[in-house]
């Protein structure tokens, strides 16, 4: 799953792709109903921590993730189609952002019908 859910970039943050396969274990081993909410990614809410003066912090989420994927077992790449658009080069995020406005738009539409976002 976890393979598949990157490979379709319903995740921005690489963190939330590692931990929802374990959240979504709850829904198996405790029959909880789990609904997944798409947020905005801090990308976009605070665009200034990839400023290129911050850019150590960026950079170590890059280089961190992928360690933590390998010890979970999860492949480590990026989303092939990025919600945000940024230059990873110079971690610019753009001031238009046509995707993920209208991705969450849809999280919002399915949460407002009790939906949620299955898996």
């Amino acid at each position: 799953m976890r393979h598949l859910l990157t490979s379709i970039g319903l995740f921005r943050s690489p963190y939330s792709y590692l931990a929802t396969p374990d959240m979504m274990g709850l829904r198996k081993d405790y029959a909880v109903h789990v609904a997944l909410r798409p947020v905005l990614p801090i990308a976009v809410r605070k665009p200034d921590l990839f400023d290129p003066a911050k850019a150590a912090w960026a950079k170590y989420i890059l280089l961190r993730w992928p360690r933590r994927a390998d010890f979970l077992g999860a492949p480590a790449h990026w989303p092939s189609s990025d919600p945000i658009v940024q230059d990873l080069a110079t971690m610019q995020i753009a001031p238009e952002q046509p995707y993920i406005y209208r991705l969450s738009s849809y999280g919002a539409v399915a949460e407002r019908r009790s939906l949620g976002v299955r898996l």
